[in-house]
């Protein structure tokens, strides 16, 4: 709708917006087309959610003019995942496959809003990897793994 330049311009906006955000400890970068990628290592849960909520007002806020005289509001789906502070077993390809599969559900919940997944624990037996990446909702109905929703 707004053409090439348009979604130039409101990935420039969203890139400045996240760069002003995060902190120096943390790290921003755009992760291919329109998604982008903070790893925050070291962080705790609520601060963790405190950061996805701060985001998602920062990019409501944002209002960009278009060349064509037209503005345009951004607004974003965010996804995040958290792993327990000792865990070893979590490959980093693993955890950005979680945060991506809840980046999907936050798109499929009306876009607007960030659904995460945290380790409750570390996995233990029946629970591998790939059964919790396939099975959220069991996982999370049995306390492996919990849902987080910020809108």
């Amino acid at each position: 709708q707004y053409g090439h330049a348009g979604g130039d311009q409101a990935l420039e906006a969203f890139a400045r917006m996240l760069h002003g955000h995060v902190r120096t400890d943390q790290f921003a970068a755009r992760w291919g087309g329109e998604e982008f990628l903070v790893v925050c290592q070291g962080i705790d849960r609520d601060r963790l959610q405190s950061l996805v909520s701060q985001l998602l007002e920062h990019c409501r806020k944002l209002e960009i003019e278009l060349d064509q005289g037209q503005s345009l509001q951004l607004r974003c789906s965010l996804g995040f995942a958290m792993t327990t502070p000792n865990s070893t077993e979590l490959p980093w390809e693993k955890v950005l496959q979680l945060a991506d599969l809840a980046l999907l559900e936050a798109k499929q919940s009306g876009r607007d809003r960030a659904i995460g997944f945290c380790w409750e624990e570390d996995i233990a037996p029946p629970w591998g990897l790939e059964r919790i990446l396939g099975e959220r909702d069991q996982a999370g109905s049995e306390g492996v793994l919990r849902r987080i929703n910020v809108s």
